[in-house]
């Protein structure tokens, strides 16, 4: 496993965006890409608690969650904030939220 520094994964992710993948494609590729991981090193867990901070690694655990849910690993989802929340069905980007409603 290669370990990066912050400042280096901010060059690749930017190298990544240059090329014409978006940050929320990278987010959506985190994200799902760490699920599968936890699924299959625990494949019999049933439940699991994401705990996401407010930069874009709490976007990738947001992913993760709703990825969970579709493959019913989790049933439900909580969203905790400290902040005014935005307003439902958007993301700060615009773009369509993808969990199902609760």
């Amino acid at each position: 496993m290669k370990v990066y520094t912050a400042a280096q994964m901010r060059e690749r992710e930017q190298a990544a965006v240059d090329k014409g993948t978006s940050f929320d494609q990278l987010m959506e590729n985190a994200g799902s890409s760490a699920a599968r991981d936890l699924m299959q090193r625990h494949p019999q867990a049933g439940r699991a608690l994401i705990v996401c901070g407010k930069g874009n690694n709490g976007g990738d655990g947001l992913v993760m969650a709703r990825y969970m849910q579709a493959q019913r690993l989790a049933h439900r989802y909580s969203v905790f904030t400290r902040r005014k929340p935005l307003p439902l069905g958007s993301n700060q980007s615009g773009t369509p939220q993808r969990f199902a409603p609760y």
